[in-house]
């Protein structure tokens, strides 16, 4: 689902300064730094994610590339200058309750990732989500009291025919783009095979890997 989603996630220009925020162990940081080919900045509190964090970017040779810091995203003004950012990238918690910490809002909830979200990024920087589809308009009001407007949309469907799942929205600080909602990704066939879109995204980021080893 994250290389998916690292698909979708866009910049506003070339090298753009990228924060990643709840950065786990490093999956969005490591996908989203090669595909823009920018820096980034990993922000995560939980220390056994942290460990997972720094080896997965050593493994990488990464290190020169992606900085992590071991903050909360509720407070950006103790990490972050006010603007420092063109893109940010965040997979919060998905639900709002729940035994695993790392799927359930046990701590910093989804407005708080939007509002350092908003905090961190400059005029016209994009923010970039995934967030259950079933949250996308609970996910608009924090974006609208951070004056980060929706520009495009795009919901996850596990085969045809099915609810959608997951909803990746790309939102623009400080700016009022139309909405433009992008045709649904289709995960599965009836035969539960990947369709030929995901097994091109899979490809694409193989291909990426490949070149950094």
């Amino acid at each position: 689902m994250e290389i998916l989603f690292c698909d979708f996630v866009r910049a506003p220009r070339a090298r753009s300064r990228l924060l990643d925020l709840g950065a786990g162990f490093g999956t969005l940081s490591i996908l989203c730094s090669l595909k823009l080919k920018s820096g980034a900045v990993a922000v995560e509190k939980d220390r056994l994610m942290i460990d997972l964090l720094n080896k997965n970017i050593s493994i990488n040779s990464l290190s020169s590339h992606i900085k992590v810091v071991e903050s909360d995203v509720r407070e950006p003004e103790r990490w972050c200058k006010k603007g420092a950012f063109d893109c940010a990238v965040s997979n919060p918690p998905f639900f709002k309750s729940g035994n695993s910490p790392y799927r359930a809002e046990s701590q910093a909830v989804l407005a708080d990732f939007v509002s350092c979200a908003g905090f961190a990024l400059r005029d016209g920087g994009f923010l970039n989500l995934m967030i259950p589809a079933f949250r996308l308009f609970e996910a608009f009001e924090y974006m609208k009291a951070n004056n980060i407007h929706p520009k495009v949309v795009r919901f996850m469907h596990p085969k045809v025919g099915s609810p959608a799942k997951v909803a990746f929205v790309l939102g623009v600080k400080n700016l009022k783009p139309d909405v433009f909602f992008e045709k649904p990704l289709i995960v599965n066939k009836d035969s539960g095979e990947y369709t030929q879109e995901v097994l091109l995204c899979i490809e694409r980021f193989s291909d990426i890997i490949k070149d950094l080893r």
